[in-house]
């Protein structure tokens, strides 16, 4: 007697599940790249090359390194001012100042920083999402459609 074919187990494929991008909680990391990498066929650490040149901006503007030197090339897309300025009659760094006081949004605040110190005041502009990025979900049940 033959026994009926045990049928073969049918794998499902799991549906897609889209992703969502993780909160932003700071300011992108701006740092230079530290491996080689080939323009017009030299392979070098062009970060390093840019910064040892006279002119740095000329160098990085030639070679077109901001996304890749953003640090060497002064092109954070979000940075404190590191240079002294005057407020009233004190010339100071107002970013190092506001860091140190105990209250900083009220420093940021009262002194006017969020443009000059936007790390530290905590204002920099969020990244815009790019238009290949999905579509968030609506987890609003109101917003089902049959």
């Amino acid at each position: 007697v033959r026994s009926p074919a045990t049928p073969a187990p049918i794998e499902s494929t799991p549906a897609p599940v889209e992703s969502t991008p993780a909160p932003v909680s700071g300011p992108t990391p701006c740092v230079d790249r530290t491996d080689k990498w080939l323009i017009r066929n030299r392979l070098k650490n062009w970060c390093g090359w840019a910064r040892k040149q006279d002119d740095t901006s000329k160098a990085c503007n030639a070679r077109d390194l901001d996304s890749d030197c953003p640090v060497t090339c002064d092109a954070c897309p979000c940075a404190d001012r590191k240079d002294p300025w005057k407020i009233g009659r004190r010339t100071i760094n107002w970013c190092m100042w506001a860091k140190k006081r105990p209250d900083l949004s009220q420093a940021c605040d009262d002194k006017r920083l969020h443009d000059d110190c936007p790390v530290t005041c905590d204002s920099c502009p969020l990244p815009t999402s790019s238009p290949s990025a999905p579509p968030p979900c609506s987890p609003d049940p109101l917003d089902f459609h049959p």
